[in-house]
C-alpha cells in the first residue's frame, strides 16, 4: 500500500531542508548519500514532490543539529480539514514562562548585592548551567515524569 501523497506541508519541509542544505554549502548528492538515497529522490523531497519518512526527517534534523519541530515552523494552517480534526493552537513546550528572563534577573542582583570577585564567580556558574542546558533536549516540562540526577 502507498503512502499518503505528497501535499503543501511536504513542500514546505522540502524548503527548510533546503534551507539548511544550502546554508551548509553541501550538494543534494553528498547530503543524499549521508541519508542512504538516490540523489534524485532526495531532490523530490526538497522539491515536496514526496513525502519524507520520519525517520529520515529525523536524521535530517540530527545532522543538522535542529530538532524535528524546526521543519515545521511556519507551516501553514491545513485547509479544508475534515471535522473534528481542525488545526488548534498548540502550547510552546519552551519559551516565556516561569524563567523569563531569569538571567536578566540574576544580573540585576548581583550587581546590587555581589562584589566583583562574587559576581565573576556568579557568571561562571550561570555560564555552566547555560552550557549544560544547551546540551539537554527539549521536552515537555509538564509531561515528564522522569526524575533528575
Amino acid at each position: 500500500m502507498a503512502g499518503k501523497p505528497a501535499d503543501a506541508r511536504d513542500v514546505h519541509i522540502g524548503q527548510r531542508i533546503e534551507m539548511l542544505r544550502v546554508r551548509a554549502k553541501l550538494s543534494q548528492e553528498a547530503l543524499a548519500r549521508r541519508l542512504g538515497i538516490s540523489a534524485s529522490q532526495f531532490g523530490k523531497y526538497e522539491k515536496g514532490q514526496n513525502r519524507m519518512s520520519a525517520a529520515d526527517l529525523d536524521l535530517v534534523g540530527r545532522l543538522f543539529d535542529v530538532p524535528i519541530g524546526y521543519f515545521f515552523e511556519g507551516l501553514p494552517a491545513v485547509e479544508n480539514a475534515r471535522p473534528g480534526f481542525a488545526e488548534r493552537p498548540q502550547a510552546a513546550l519552551l519559551g516565556p514562562g516561569p524563567w523569563a528572563d531569569f538571567a536578566g534577573a540574576v544580573a540585576r542582583a548581583a550587581d546590587a548585592h555581589l562584589g566583583a570577585e562574587e559576581r565573576r564567580r556568579l557568571a561562571a556558574v550561570v555560564r555552566a548551567l547555560d552550557r549544560a542546558l544547551q546540551a539537554t533536549p527539549s521536552f515537555d516540562i509538564e509531561n515528564d515524569s522522569g526524575s533528575s540526577g
